[in-house]
């Protein structure tokens, strides 16, 4: 499932990038890159915890 989670964030992380560029600007931009540093800590706790 980690590997399933990952792919999904990737490409969440890749369509906020594209409606970003689209629209010029993102209006919750900050709160995007927020839930992106939330996304990337999660998974590398859970990475981490399987050593």
């Amino acid at each position: 499932m980690a590997i399933v989670s990952e792919i999904s964030n990737a490409r969440n992380g890749r369509q906020n990038r594209v409606q970003t560029f689209n629209s010029g600007k993102s209006p919750d931009h900050e709160a995007n890159i927020a839930k992106g540093k939330t996304n990337i800590q999660e998974n590398l706790k859970h990475l981490l915890s399987r050593f």
